[in-house]
């Protein structure tokens, strides 16, 4: 189902970013401010005792986004007693040291307002998921561009949480794939986002896939209840019903239920939708 934006009318401009950093409805308005380079100058410069300090400032090639990876978690526990640290944490710091580990890492662009703040800006971070070959994913890591440790999660151990969890983040042709057999929409320029929102979740740890198709934009959610929402600079959006519509003369559409609730609002780079 394609669920309708509650803005009257879209304001945003369809212009799209199609550098590295991935693209955005709307980017940040006016010139980078002076304290980006400022940030940017921080840390490339740090020394190994500031908090700012990677080994590899703004990491381009995985090997050198899981340098700076490992060198803040081990950081992060070094002075912690073993039988401290949390038993979850044991595998990652076991298969981190005897190198037991594989990483899968994809770039998620930032649609939340943290794309366009003041001091750090975040176009994107680096979405590291951890392997144990016997065990399956171990845990989710969120490296800014800076090459900062943002966050990381671990996979839950609860067997059915630990299948959504892990259910919710399929690879982007299986999304694109999904999206054509449910609506008919063959989509184009995929990539990863989060943002922050009313009624669909896109949380960091667990990105939605964004796609353009037929001149327009869409956001596909797929954790709880499949949405997706529709993007276009001329019109308010397009209701559950109007796409149900269209739904049922398009090529491997399925009927669905209808949900006529309106989503709330959520963040496309630098506006509110």
């Amino acid at each position: 189902m394609i669920k309708a934006s509650m803005s009257a009318i879209l304001l945003f401009i369809l212009a799209t970013n199609a550098s590295a950093y991935g693209w955005v409805p709307e980017d940040c308005p006016g010139p980078p401010p002076k304290e980006w380079a400022a940030y940017e100058k921080e840390v490339r410069t740090a020394i190994p005792s500031s908090t700012v300090y990677v080994p590899k400032p703004f990491p381009v090639t995985e090997a050198e986004i899981i340098t700076d990876l490992k060198h803040q978690y081990f950081r992060i526990w070094k002075s912690t007693k073993r039988a401290k640290i949390p038993k979850e944490e044991l595998p990652l710091l076991d298969g981190l040291e005897t190198g037991a580990l594989r990483f899968h890492v994809e770039k998620v662009v930032d649609w939340t307002p943290l794309r366009c703040h003041p001091k750090y800006p975040s176009p994107f971070y680096y979405f590291v998921r951890v392997f144990n070959p016997r065990e399956g994913e171990l845990a989710r890591f969120l490296v800014e561009k800076s090459g900062l440790l943002a966050q990381w999660a671990n996979v839950p151990e609860d067997a059915n949480l630990k299948a959504r969890w892990l259910e919710a983040l399929p690879a982007i042709p299986a999304n694109l794939a999904e999206i054509k057999a449910k609506y008919g929409i063959q989509g184009t320029d995929a990539q990863y986002v989060t943002t922050v929102a009313g009624t669909t979740r896109c949380p960091r740890t667990r990105p939605c896939v964004a796609f353009k198709a037929r001149g327009k934009m869409y956001l596909f959610d797929r954790t709880e209840r499949d949405g997706l929402f529709e993007f276009t600079p001329q019109s308010p959006g397009v209701t559950s019903e109007e796409m149900r519509e269209r739904a049922r003369g398009g090529a491997g559409a399925t009927a669905r239920g209808v949900d006529t609730r309106v989503m709330g609002l959520f963040s496309v780079g630098n506006r509110w939708v």
